[in-house]
């Protein structure tokens, strides 16, 4: 996940989705802002802070615990 040539798409992507899950927040409540978008896949796990003049993503691996 820290390779540079993986991060692009992620940036992109994820910028667009959270500008869209922003937008839909302030549609159902336009007092309301949204700060964290939290998306975990069984491998992956996506943070998005997006902020008015930054965006912060956090891209880590997780592994579930096994029932041992």
């Amino acid at each position: 996940l820290s390779s540079s040539s993986n991060s692009n798409p992620y940036k992109q992507n994820l910028t667009k989705l959270a500008t869209r899950a922003t937008n839909v927040a302030r549609d159902l409540d336009p007092n309301d802002d949204l700060r964290i978008l939290r998306i975990k896949t069984g491998r992956k796990e996506v943070i998005v802070s997006h902020e008015k003049d930054f965006i912060v993503i956090v891209l880590q691996e997780w592994k579930p615990k096994s029932d041992e």
